[in-house]
């Protein structure tokens, strides 16, 4: 007989079953822990992705605005890239001409090779894969696939450049307008200093 102060403890299939439970539950907890660093992880290297690519494309775009008509060297552009002067380089100050060279990776990446002064080449990473090229649009908005175009007189620069994606160009990764003239200014006018008199 128990008294009333006596207190019963634990068996020892309870404490077994208990530690079962528990360690059930710790279990349970790391492996939740465990999928939502990989998630996190898979996000993290997502998200640099993202930001490497906005990046490139960034360069592409503000180089491509910035391009000015000179007549040494002049622009030239094909499917597969342009050559041109920039006040936009990614290397050097801005708002220095600086020639550059976009062409797009000829290994297979989906990446372009920049290069400013024929230097070193710089590969950059791009977000899309599969065949990629390069059109240029006169002040029409007509397509042409080089500049300068084979027939007709057109000016020194398009009026935009477009990276485009997918074997039939569907899919439009950049479209960048030229913002400064696009002939070039060879012969400035004399001061006029009438009114320093």
């Amino acid at each position: 007989m128990h008294g009333p102060g006596h207190h019963r403890g634990l068996t020892l299939l309870e404490m077994i079953v208990t530690l079962l439970i528990a360690s059930l539950i710790v279990l349970v907890t790391f492996q939740s822990l465990h999928v939502f660093a990989v998630a996190r992880e898979r996000v993290a290297a997502y998200g640099a992705t993202l930001d490497r690519n906005r990046l490139v494309m960034g360069w592409l775009r503000d180089s491509s605005e910035s391009l000015i008509a000179v007549p040494k060297p002049a622009f030239k552009g094909d499917t597969k890239g342009f050559a041109g002067t920039v006040t936009a380089p990614v290397l050097e100050r801005a708002g220095i001409p600086t020639p550059v060279q976009w062409r797009i990776d000829a290994s297979g990446l989906a990446a372009l090779d920049y290069r400013e002064f024929d230097g070193k080449p710089l590969l950059l990473p791009l977000p899309e894969g599969g065949q990629l090229h390069f059109e240029y649009f006169d002040a029409e908005g007509k397509p042409h696939d080089q500049w300068p175009p084979a027939l007709g007189e057109h000016p020194d620069l398009p009026a935009a450049i477009a990276l485009l994606a997918g074997p039939d160009g569907d899919h439009p990764l950049l479209i960048a307008p030229i913002l400064s003239a696009r002939k070039p200014w060879l012969q400035p006018g004399p001061f006029d200093a009438a009114g320093d008199e």
